[in-house]
């Protein structure tokens, strides 16, 4: 039996020359059955409009733990619906033992979200904490969710998928993590912001990423940002804004349909400028152009209130680089494809006055607030010294009237003493071995017997 035993672990242990060769081929067909699946569920640049060339896939249905759908990736966990009822949510940072390390929408058996992170009978759940270890937020992962008011995003998070938050009208809360460096296509757009400070460090932003926000009024967006998509900004009620100095071009339509939009300040380092920038943006006033431009398009249309253009150039370089005729050249209006427009179109903006080197400002815009990142370890530190001074007060101020009370007392006895009986007045004296006060007219203390 022994020898059996032997003779059986000598096959097994060394596999032929030719299963060694199948294993990598196994292992090539395994990974390219798996790769186009998970491709399909998690591509963040996959674009809707082209949902009809993707082939249809079974998916298996999500886990359920708790209160949580999620899958299970192998290494990590892939958290994508909510069953409970709580108005507060704190999305788990383990399930079954695994890092929560992803946020995704829930899968059809055709492979496309489904759009329901939350349940119909989520009821009016106000406010989302994603725990700190996710990554990313995949694409669509909270598309439509009408009951999101607010989030909490974790420091970790460094990237936010297509049309993450898309439709989620009554999300008016976010606070963008430092670590973040892209925000996909349509992530934001239709969502209920009024302000929004982008973090240092972000990169990129995609197409559309905040169009058709009707309550957003202010952005910032920092320098580090290289890339934004066409008509990121679109039809946004955004006032004022200064565009990063870290872009080479401004995409085409980026502020369109921008209502409300009086002043704009391109930072220096853009060198060329999309088609139909500005385009029915009917309270523009004044523009800003850095003195690093280069290239540029018909960027005005429909801008009827325009009065002023600044270049930070002289007027000889901008017309070296735009066209003798400026004006002319930046509008659009029932544009026929001549740089010399009609004197019909050039009469709504006959008022419109340019200035040469004007540098750009670098202000930030109106009176915009940076919102404070404070992580667990910030307010444990915060508690702890906000302690420790209201100790240091109350014992401060403890010592204070003790010594108050302290000086009080010696005040009192010093003024008994000066006003009260003194027997050495009379005569009388004290007895230096009992403190006994004996008459005048003793030579002995009458208690215990000491001679005066």
């Amino acid at each position: 039996m022994i020898n059996i035993i032997k003779s059986v672990k000598r096959k097994t242990a060394k596999p032929s020359g030719k299963i060694k060769a199948l294993i990598p081929m196994a292992f090539f067909c395994i990974f390219t059955l798996l790769y186009p699946l998970h491709v399909q569920a998690y591509n963040n640049d996959a674009d809707r409009s082209n949902e009809s060339t993707v082939t249809e896939i079974e998916t298996d249905p999500p886990s359920f733990w708790e209160k949580w759908l999620y899958y299970d990736m192998g290494d990590h966990i892939s958290v994508c619906g909510y069953t409970g009822t709580e108005g507060r949510i704190a999305i788990p940072s383990e399930i079954d033992g695994k890092p929560v390390t992803e946020i995704s929408a829930r899968l059809g058996t055709d492979g496309y979200p489904v759009h329901e992170f939350f349940e119909d009978y989520n009821g009016s759940g106000t406010s989302l904490t994603i725990p700190e270890g996710v990554l990313s937020i995949a694409q669509s992962a909270f598309e439509g969710s009408q009951i999101l008011k607010s989030i909490s995003l974790p420091q970790s998070l460094k990237f936010i998928g297509n049309r993450a938050f898309i439709y989620c009208e009554n999300l008016t809360s976010i606070t963008f993590p430092e670590n973040l460096t892209g925000i996909g296509t349509y992530a934001f757009a239709r969502t209920g912001f009024t302000e929004i400070y982008l973090p240092e460090g972000l990169k990129i932003i995609g197409e559309g990423a905040f169009m058709a926000n009707a309550n957003l009024t202010k952005i910032h967006i920092p320098d580090s940002v290289l890339s934004i998509g066409r008509e990121a900004f679109f039809s946004t009620n955004i006032e004022e804004i200064t565009l990063p100095a870290g872009l080479d071009k401004l995409t085409s339509s980026l502020l369109s349909g921008c209502t409300r939009l009086k002043r704009v300040y391109i930072s220096e380092g853009t060198e060329a400028l999309g088609s139909s920038l500005f385009e029915s943006c009917p309270n523009l006033e004044e523009v800003y152009f850095p003195s690093t431009l280069k290239e540029i398009d018909s960027i005005f249309s429909y801008n009827l209130k325009l009065k002023n253009l600044y270049f930070a150039a002289n007027e000889e370089e901008t017309k070296q680089n735009i066209g003798a005729n400026i004006l002319s050249r930046l509008i659009g209006d029932y544009d026929d494809g001549s740089e010399e427009k009609s004197p019909d179109i050039m009469y709504y903006y006959e008022n419109v006055i340019i200035t040469y080197n004007t540098p750009v400002p670098t202000s930030e815009e109106g009176n915009f607030t940076k919102p404070l990142n404070i992580d667990k370890t910030t307010v444990i530190l915060i508690a702890a010294s906000t302690a420790c001074l209201t100790l240091s007060a109350v014992f401060l101020i403890l010592f204070i009237k003790g010594k108050k009370r302290i000086e009080a007392a010696k005040g009192g006895r010093a003024k008994k003493e000066e006003e009260g009986f003194h027997p050495e007045v009379l005569g009388a004296w004290e007895c230096e071995k009992c403190g006994t006060i004996n008459s005048s007219i003793g030579n002995y203390c009458y208690k215990c017997g000491r001679k005066r």
